[in-house]
């Protein structure tokens, strides 16, 4: 039986109406209080009838120019949940990371995620960042779409979504085009590595297939993480 590990929640702020509006539409029970600074939106009322509203002056909001925002609480979840979630109704594409650092980066790929529609996001629940209040602000309301899943041991996990069905895609700069590969698989888990360090010796060697993006430039060799996982996503999509 797969152990299940005690959840972590994360209490932050998010800022801006459409961050707002993605809570308020796909996950109301995170939301603790909506704030705002001039007078509530219309667009708004019919969605905040039961979370708690609250007018704040300019001063009291330490002088941020900002004219909406919410407390939330996010959770990610465990491995139980995630083989849960996958043997009930398994996606045709998972995201995993290895041990990315940069918590804007994780909130850009959330975001990312959430714009494909991956909703499962697994990372190792140590040496990787997880969820920070600057990766749940950088995300702009994707935590609200997808989860984010933390695994004690991220191969184990990999070789057993492998039982499951699906094809384990790794990226890196040797690999075939990524438009070749996300043909290939019907039920795929794409794996992301660190930034600089790009995935690990374990992790690559359970890696079903490598793929990379294309290019005819000859000025640059790399992407950013988040962005090359955005383009990848669209290229499974």
């Amino acid at each position: 039986m797969t152990p299940r590990f005690p959840r972590e929640t994360s209490a932050c702020e998010i800022e801006g109406l459409s961050a707002v509006m993605e809570y308020l539409r796909y996950r109301p029970q995170a939301i603790t209080c909506v704030y705002h600074q001039d007078a509530l939106p219309g667009s708004l009322a019919q969605w905040v009838k039961d979370i708690p509203t609250q007018s704040v002056s300019k001063e009291r909001s330490q002088g941020k120019n900002r004219t909406i925002w919410a407390s939330v609480n996010v959770t990610s979840l465990d491995e139980t949940d995630l083989y849960a979630s996958v043997t009930h109704a398994a996606p045709a594409t998972i995201l995993a990371l290895d041990h990315l650092q940069d918590p804007h980066n994780l909130g850009a790929i959330a975001r990312s995620a959430a714009f494909f529609g991956v909703k499962h996001i697994v990372a190792p629940d140590r040496r990787q960042v997880l969820l920070t209040p600057a990766a749940i602000k950088t995300s702009q309301g994707a935590f609200a779409v997808a989860d984010l899943y933390t695994v004690t041991n991220l191969v184990r996990t990999l070789k057993k979504l492998k039982e499951q069905g699906y094809w384990i895609i790794g990226t890196d700069m040797e690999g075939e085009p990524i438009e070749k590969v996300a043909k290939q698989f019907e039920k795929r888990v794409l794996i992301v590595g660190s930034e600089g360090a790009g995935l690990g010796n374990l992790v690559r060697r359970t890696c079903d297939v490598m793929a990379k993006i294309p290019t005819q430039s000859s000025t640059l060799d790399s992407l950013n993480v988040s962005v090359a996982t955005g383009i990848c996503l669209y290229e499974l999509h």
